[in-house]
C-alpha cells in the first residue's frame, strides 16, 4: 500500500524507533484491511468511517453484521487508541504533503487546558490548538474494593502489635 509505505519510510528517515515503526505498520495494515473489507478508498474517508473503524477494531464484525451477543473486545482500549493515533498520524503526514485528505479530522480549540503555558505561547498559539475530532475515551478507574468488618478484623489480627509488658512485638512482624 503506497500511502502507508510512504509514511512508514518517512518515520524510518526520521529515525523513529523500529518498534514504533512496527506498531504503526500493524495499525496501518489493520486500517487498510478495514478499508478493503468495507469497500472504502483511503483518500475519500469520512469521520463516520473512522467511527466504524473503532467499532470494527472492538468487535471484528463484518460489513452489514451487527452482533447481539456480549463478547470481549478484540483489543484493549489502549491498543485501539494507539492504532487510531497511528492512522491519524499517517493522514496528518499526507495532509502536510499536499494530499487533500483528512482535513476534517481535527478541529481548532480555543479553550485553555490549564494554567501552565509554554514560553512564547501567546505568539505560537494565536489561532488555537489542533485537537482530534475522533478519539478513544479511556474508561474511568474502577472503585477500590470495600472491605467488610470481618476482613478488616482479620487484617488487624494478622498484624504485629507492640506488647508494652514484654517489650517486644507480638504476632507477625512482617505484616
Amino acid at each position: 500500500v503506497v500511502p502507508a509505505e510512504e509514511y512508514l519510510e518517512y518515520l524510518r528517515a526520521q529515525q523513529v524507533s523500529p518498534n514504533t515503526v512496527k506498531s504503526y505498520a500493524r495499525a496501518l495494515a489493520l486500517w487498510w484491511q478495514f478499508l478493503e473489507l468495507f469497500g472504502l478508498v483511503w483518500d475519500a474517508v469520512t469521520l463516520e468511517n473512522f467511527g466504524a473503524f473503532l467499532t470494527w477494531l472492538r468487535t471484528g464484525d463484518e460489513p452489514g453484521v451487527v452482533s447481539i451477543e456480549r463478547r470481549g473486545a478484540r483489543f484493549a482500549e489502549s491498543t485501539i487508541s494507539a492504532r487510531l493515533g497511528a492512522v491519524l498520524s499517517c493522514y496528518d503526514y499526507h495532509v502536510l504533503n499536499g494530499v487533500d485528505v483528512g482535513r476534517d479530522l481535527h478541529r481548532i480549540t480555543h479553550r485553555g487546558g490549564g494554567r501552565y503555558k509554554p514560553l512564547l505561547e501567546h505568539v505560537a498559539r494565536r489561532k488555537g490548538r489542533r485537537q482530534a475530532v475522533i478519539r478513544v475515551r479511556r474508561p474511568g478507574r474502577a472503585a477500590p474494593p470495600i472491605l467488610t468488618p470481618e476482613q478488616i478484623e482479620r487484617i488487624c489480627d494478622a498484624c504485629a502489635s507492640w506488647d508494652p509488658d514484654t517489650r517486644e512485638w507480638r504476632g507477625s512482624v512482617r505484616n
